[in-house]
């Protein structure tokens, strides 16, 4: 647990810790038990087709739609998911069946990382089953719509899904030759989220939420860490969104941004407890 905390802390100052990768083949039986983890997820990629899934524009949120804000200057709307199309894909969704959910964020070169507290309010999730559009406060991003495909998706190097694999670093160097990574896809929902630097968001969550992420030099052996990162699993992975050159959206440097949200909160569809991670290159 705590390498994990380790590598938690070196991504507050933008730092991916150092993997060195092995130069002989993953040990036999490592590949096959990694792929056994995989479940079903929602990858996007564009279409020219007009979707009720895609990223830029402004939402369907309706004209009454109070448009979310941080220190009174207006959110950038990230994207819309069509909640329909993902029931339609995967049966046994945990999101409701039909309406849409809208992702805001604090987009700027400084943008929020979602590592301190003080972060909440940097973004926002909406479900909605209004249909018409929202005009936008502010400029928006190219509307870029995107169509879902069901896909398998799997945990990375530091999930604790894949803890139990033994010699699962002998994967390291071939990783992307074994697992399906879908890097080119715009968004995701739901499935293992596909992360490109330490894969503890769910315990990244569970520590802010917690109150326990903060500059205190004894929180790598603090009670209440170790009792927040024991409530890692009741965090769900919800969506992410890619960095855009087409659309000039940037997350960090070109990075990926992540909603996590508790599965208590989904249940009773309040969105607004999601929280979010930024994780770039």
């Amino acid at each position: 647990m705590f390498e994990k905390l380790r590598q938690f802390f070196a991504r507050k100052l933008s730092v991916v810790p150092f993997i060195e990768f092995p130069d002989t083949p993953p040990e036999e039986g490592v590949v096959d038990a990694l792929l056994a983890l995989g479940k079903p997820g929602i990858i996007y990629r564009e279409t020219d087709q007009a979707t009720n899934s895609f990223t830029g524009g402004s939402p369907n949120l309706g004209s009454e739609f109070a448009w979310p804000e941080k220190n009174g200057r207006p959110l950038e709307f990230i994207g819309q998911l069509d909640l329909g199309a993902i029931a339609e894909l995967l049966h046994d969704s945990p999101l409701p069946t039909t309406g849409t959910l809208s992702f805001f964020y604090e987009h700027s070169e400084d943008g929020p990382w979602g590592i301190y507290p003080e972060d909440a309010g940097s973004w926002k999730v909406v479900y909605s089953e209004v249909h018409q559009e929202t005009p936008s406060p502010i400029a928006a991003f190219t509307r870029i719509h995107l169509t879902p495909e069901k896909v398998s998706t799997y945990p990375g190097y530091e999930n604790r899904a894949a803890a139990h694999i033994k010699n699962l670093d002998s994967l390291l160097a071939e990783w992307g030759d074994h697992i399906p990574l879908y890097e080119d896809a715009a968004a995701q929902a739901l499935g293992f989220a596909h992360s490109i630097q330490a894969d503890t968001m769910d315990e990244e969550c569970a520590m802010i939420a917690a109150g326990v992420y903060d500059d205190d030099p004894d929180v790598f052996t603090s009670p209440k860490t170790a009792a927040a990162c024991a409530s890692a699993s009741d965090w769900v992975f919800l969506a992410q969104f890619k960095s855009r050159e087409s659309q000039e959206i940037c997350f960090g440097d070109c990075g990926f941004i992540y909603f996590w949200i508790r599965k208590q909160d989904l249940e009773m569809l309040n969105f607004d407890k999601a929280w979010m991670i930024l994780q770039s290159l």
